[in-house]
């Protein structure tokens, strides 16, 4: 039934597409990943840090589905739901496998499976890293029950290779140390004096209680991996320019309270869910921080006084508190508030608190438990009402977008994004004016202005492009794709000379691009220099083998060169 319902809920995803997002990078225009697997890829997945992130499982895992169902959308949207799917599941087993509840976890599990905030991880194919983290991280839930409950060392090793599996995909989950002391707390009842969970439905429990020092050297080999996972993804997203220096501390630890903030707002009233939330920077709500800081303030304390009567409130919270902490901003990445995504994981706690103390308080008369049921029933028929919904927002970059600025209309990331999504699909006019409006927003980015000069160009709009493009190499000199638009732009206005140094420097600036060497060989034959057209196309084809232009004006030239040749 689990299964069925997710399916159902997600349903959706069948007509979605690749969005302007990252799945580029990802999937469609690397060629890594569209050949499938091989040798050389594999060895490229290992070694490479694209996207600013080592996770060789996770490109392996996308290289997989290209060489089973090709390099369309359908083949990676089916396995991300494939994915989710088993994630329920898993998580239905965990929490049986933990505390004996069949219906509690039933209920954790189907909240886990439709709801509206998890659509991101599923529906945006670039996410493949965390849903299978999360797998993986899961399974080394389990073998650690496993463990506890036999003793055997295999289940033990098991559950660190996981744990080794899921880091591979996604570092998200490095705090899962933490989360098995908490776990060893309760429902385990592993320390000494603490007590496992009573329950209607208990399974048969052989548990050895141990001192706290002992339960924290078993997870040394836990704590070993998730350092080295740490210090590796700190120097590949500092290699990759990922880490935004431009947040002071300040503003990010504040902004990390209210963020804890809007993530229990999203999970109880999923609304205006969108794929970018901007940072306010130094613009922060000082009363919403205190609002905020108020609720955590008081739900912790409530946690720990509650911890000895029922320990659940303190799993489920500190669960959430505590597997946040990787992405709650105080290392920023980025220039987004927060992310949907980033709760795949962490909000299976607060499902698992709002259930249990659910169950508490109903348990006690027929009437409140027919009702909480009715009342269960109708939230899960809401959720997946909204999660059908939200999964219509990804059907494209254009629906994707035009949700995202609808939420934060005053940002010019979701206007640039819409520009771009609205000029891949021949929208000039539309993606002109969310150019315009994005630039009156903010003008920094040098691929904003090489975008929007493309989309000039392509307008005939020769003179207005250029100032766009000398813009994008004031802030960004070696932009090897500003450099070559330039010269194409400045030969389309007749001024050769300088056409011809950008086109040059492009050229040396990014070798393998093809596009500056066909330009020059249309240069060339503007100014009569046949044979050296004829060179420039060739060295078009040799980088990009595809190029039917580039072969049509090499047949050209060279027939000019005949003709010459003969007379």
């Amino acid at each position: 039934m689990l299964a069925a319902v997710t399916v159902a809920a997600y349903w959706g995803v069948w007509t979605c597409g690749f969005v302007n997002f990252d799945d580029q990078v990802y999937v469609f225009e690397n060629p890594h990943v569209t050949t499938g697997l091989s040798l050389a890829n594999l060895q490229w997945a290992l070694t490479t840090g694209e996207g600013a992130n080592w996770h060789p499982l996770t490109w392996l895992s996308l290289m997989l589905d290209a060489s089973l169902f090709g390099p369309g959308p359908r083949g990676f949207h089916a396995v991300n739901l494939g994915w989710h799917v088993a994630n329920v599941l898993l998580l239905f087993g965990v929490l049986r496998q933990f505390t004996g509840a069949m219906w509690r976890s039933a209920c954790v599990a189907g909240l886990f499976a439709i709801h509206p905030v998890h659509v991101e991880s599923v529906a945006w194919i670039s996410e493949r890293k965390d849903v299978l983290s999360v797998f993986f991280g899961l399974l080394a839930l389990s073998a650690y029950g496993a463990f506890v409950r036999t003793g055997c060392r295999r289940w033990y090793v098991g559950s660190i290779l996981s744990f080794g599996s899921s880091l591979l995909a996604k570092p998200m989950l490095v705090t899962l140390p933490c989360l098995l002391l908490l776990l060893d707390v309760w429902p385990l009842g592993r320390l000494k004096g603490s007590t496992p969970p009573s329950s209607e439905e208990s399974i048969e429990r052989s548990i050895t209680q141990l001192s706290a020092g002992r339960l924290i050297l078993e997870k040394l080999p836990f704590a070993l991996l998730t350092i080295i996972s740490c210090i590796v993804t700190f120097q590949v997203q500092r290699a990759g320019g990922a880490l935004n220096t431009d947040v002071a501390l300040g503003d990010r630890l504040a902004n990390a309270v209210l963020a804890y903030g809007w993530y229990l707002k999203m999970l109880f009233l999923p609304t205006d869910l969108a794929v970018f939330y901007p940072h306010p920077k130094a613009q922060l709500s000082w009363s919403a921080i205190a609002v905020s800081a108020a609720v955590l303030t008081t739900i912790t304390a409530v946690a720990i006084t509650l911890w000895k009567r029922v320990a659940f409130v303190a799993t489920g919270w500190f669960w959430f508190l505590g597997t946040l902490v990787p992405v709650i901003g105080i290392i920023q990445v980025g220039m987004q508030q927060r992310a949907d995504r980033y709760l795949y994981l962490p909000a299976i706690g607060i499902y698992f608190l709002v259930v249990w103390s659910a169950a508490i308080v109903v348990g006690r008369t027929n009437l409140l438990r027919r009702s909480a049921a009715v009342l269960m029933v109708m939230t899960l028929v809401w959720l997946a009402v909204r999660t059908q919904i939200q999964t219509r927002v990804w059907r494209d970059g254009v629906t994707l977008w035009t949700n995202a600025l609808r939420v934060s209309e005053t940002d010019s990331k979701p206007q640039i994004q819409l520009a771009r999504a609205l000029h891949a699909v021949g929208e000039l006019e539309q993606a002109e004016i969310h150019y315009q409006a994005a630039l009156k927003l903010s003008s920094t980015s040098p691929q904003f202005h090489v975008d929007y000069g493309g989309l000039l160009l392509q307008q005939e709009q020769v003179a207005a492009a250029i100032p766009h493009f000398r813009r994008a190499l004031e802030i960004a000199p070696k932009n090897s794709r500003a450099m070559g638009l330039l010269g194409f732009a400045l030969w389309r206005n007749a001024e050769w000379e300088s056409a011809e140094t950008w086109l040059q420097q492009a050229v040396s600036q990014e070798p393998e691009w093809s596009r500056p060497y066909f330009w020059l060989g249309q240069l060339r034959l503007d100014q009569k220099r046949v044979a050296e057209a004829v060179e420039y196309f060739q060295k078009a084809i040799l980088a990009n083998p595809k190029s039917t232009s580039a072969r049509k004006e090499l047949a050209r030239a060279e027939q000019l060169l005949r003709d010459r040749t003969d007379q």
